[in-house]
Order: C-alpha cells, then structure tokens, then sequence
C-alpha cells in the first residue's frame, strides 16, 4: 500500500504541475474557449488533489498495516538490550528545575 500512495500522489503532484502549466500558458493557449479552459484547469486540479488525497489515505494505511505487524515495545525481553516502554523508563532529574534536594 506505501508504493501505491506514494505512486498516486507523485502522479496528482504531475498533474497539478501540468495544470499550473497550462494555466500559465492561459487556458485558451489549445484552442478551445476560455471558460471551457477555465472548466477544465478546475478539474484538473480537482483531479489532482483527489489523487494526493487517495495516496496520502493509502500511505496511511500501509503505515498501519506495518505498525500492527510489528512487536509492542513492551512485549522484548529486559536482557535483549530492547527499549522499555516510557512508562517504566526512569526519569532524568539533571536538567529538572522542579527536582528539589
């Protein structure tokens, strides 16, 4: 899923290029009416925010899909040299001003 979403939104990131493009060219640079070009640069960049939107969904759930495949933090044993879970980290008082001697 990461590949496709990245692949969707460099695709919608073309296409909103090539939008801001034509708009620079001005939309009547291709022959057709100018509200006809102003109609069509509208959806293209609707088009492509559709696909950075799609992408960004699907990235998002490949990022879930490996989270949820992965260990807990907690479940490594304490020898094995593995993070312990934030709730059981002691905490530094060197630089707490609220520590009191």
């Amino acid at each position: 899923m990461k590949k496709i979403g990245r692949a969707l939104m460099a695709v919608g990131v073309a296409v909103g290029a090539a939008a801001g493009l034509w708009v620079a060219l001005g939309p009547e640079a291709f022959g057709q009416s100018w509200i006809i070009g102003v109609a069509l640069i509208k959806l293209t960049l609707a088009a492509s925010l559709g696909l950075i939107a799609a992408g960004a969904i699907a990235l998002r759930m490949g990022l879930r899909a490996d989270l949820r495949e992965s260990p807990p933090v907690g479940s490594l044993e304490e020898g094995s040299g593995a993070a312990r879970p934030l709730a059981t980290r002691e905490r530094s008082t060197a630089n707490d001003p609220s520590a009191s001697d």
